[in-house]
């Protein structure tokens, strides 16, 4: 305790400036967590959403796995009923047979031929012999056919019992891979959730330390998810079409609308900056017009097109609400994290200042 205390007399305290260095580096620290933070989320998105679509195939396939057991069950029992059929047939054809083997070996049989044939001729008696053979011979044949039958009717009845277990196999191992998928996203989902939550708590610490910065500080160096629901609108209007779900009537189709559209403008209409940045591209696209696309860093990107003129040039590092264009009658605009369109609503406000200083003019980059 004596040492800590000598430790403390000994160690001057910091200045203010080292102080509010020390807040700079922990914001930084901070800023580099939340930004790793959505990264990972992302990735864990991603693979929530393969499994989504990995578990719909896999519904699918053990629905096409049940109708065919279903198919295969209702051929099975049609063919039981085909072999019980040719199981009498062979059973009736049997008796036939035997009851006219023993009808010839009564004929032929000497000392039965006196009480049964006495008034016949010999040729007469032959005669029947022969006849009783024919039938016999026909029974037989027909005995063979019938037991041909059946033993297919057996043999494709034996073929779809093991179809059926091998699909109830399947069936059943489609079922704990679906479950297996359907844990993993769901653990998956609760791991997103704690990110989102951890990200949210440092952010909410990184206000509590700009808070502690002097006024001329707590802007340097803010990263663009520090000022959710605070960015400068690209126009000064409300857009005409917001983003989300729109009806085509002409098609009578949904479509998704991935950002903002602005019609019926003023000819050169100030186009502005949403927040600082550099100029990622400047150029004409196919379908888009002149376009603008700001590098917002930590994968934050804005495009501004339909512009009539470009006001900055590729690389060139700009200032929230900077005038970097200036519109046709029209603009879209979209908010990007990595590729995906986000809901601008949520990021910008609209109640901001009215003038915003402007950087000395370079001249039109198109």
């Amino acid at each position: 305790m004596i040492k800590f205390l000598i430790f403390l007399f000994l160690v001057p305290p910091l200045s203010h400036a080292e102080e509010n260095q020390v807040l700079i580096r922990k914001i930084d620290r901070m800023k580099s967590s939340v930004s790793q933070a959505e990264s990972r989320q992302r990735s864990i998105y991603k693979q929530v959403l393969d499994s989504e679509i990995k578990i719909k195939k896999m519904s699918e396939e053990r629905s096409k796995v049940n109708k065919k057991m279903l198919a295969s069950e209702a051929d099975s029992q049609e063919l039981a009923y085909e072999v019980r059929e040719w199981e009498q047939k062979v059973k009736s054809q049997r008796k036939k047979i035997t009851s006219s083997v023993a009808q010839i070996y009564r004929l032929k049989n000497p000392s039965l031929l006196t009480v049964l044939f006495s008034g016949q001729k010999a040729s007469e008696i032959e005669k029947s012999v022969r006849f009783f053979k024919k039938i016999s011979e026909s029974d037989f044949k027909r005995f063979r056919s019938y037991e041909v039958s059946l033993r297919k009717a057996k043999e494709a009845r034996q073929n779809l019992k093991r179809e059926v277990r091998r699909l109830l196999g399947l069936r059943k191992d489609l079922k704990t891979k679906e479950n297996r998928l359907l844990a993993d996203q769901e653990a998956k989902s609760k791991l997103i959730q704690s990110i989102k939550s951890h990200a949210e708590k440092n952010l909410m610490l990184l206000k509590e330390l700009r808070a502690r910065l002097p006024e001329l500080d707590r802007d340097a160096k803010v990263a663009i998810f520090e000022k959710r629901g605070r960015l400068f609108p690209p126009l000064k209007r409300r857009p005409t079409e917001a983003y989300g779900s729109l009806f085509d009537p002409t098609y009578r189709v949904k479509l998704l609308h991935l950002g903002w559209t602005y019609e019926d403008l003023a000819p050169a209409t100030s186009v502005r900056a949403i927040f600082q940045g550099t100029v990622e591209f400047v150029g004409t696209l196919p379908g888009y017009g002149k376009t603008l696309i700001l590098n917002h860093g930590d994968h934050y990107f804005s495009v501004y097109t339909h512009n009539n003129q470009l006001k900055v040039f590729q690389g060139e590092q700009v200032f929230e609400g900077q005038t970097v264009a200036l519109s046709g009658s029209k603009l879209y605009f979209e908010l990007r994290h990595f590729s995906n369109a986000i809901d601008p609503h949520k990021w910008i406000s609209f109640n901001q200042p009215n003038e915003v200083a402007q950087a000395p003019a370079y001249g039109d980059s198109l």
